[in-house]
């Protein structure tokens, strides 16, 4: 009963209708990664790409940013 539950779990959240997400990686994935998590409600990862994840992509770092749902992009 208990492998069924988990089963079924794993099986609903598979099949449920996700929400998309905005995401925008800079740099080559080989190099050292940064994950760019913004905070706060109603703000969003653009003012960090459009200033920072460029210059730390050419500094030799892989940068990720993305916006958490329904926050900015």
């Amino acid at each position: 009963m208990k492998y069924t539950f988990f089963f079924l779990l794993f099986l609903t959240a598979f099949l449920a209708n996700g929400q998309s997400l905005y995401s925008k990686a800079y740099g080559n994935h080989k190099h050292k990664p940064v994950i760019f998590i913004h905070g706060g409600p109603g703000s969003s990862s653009r003012a960090f790409e459009v200033t920072t994840a460029q210059k730390l992509a050419d500094q030799g770092f892989y940068v990720v940013l993305y916006d958490r749902r329904g926050e900015g992009l």
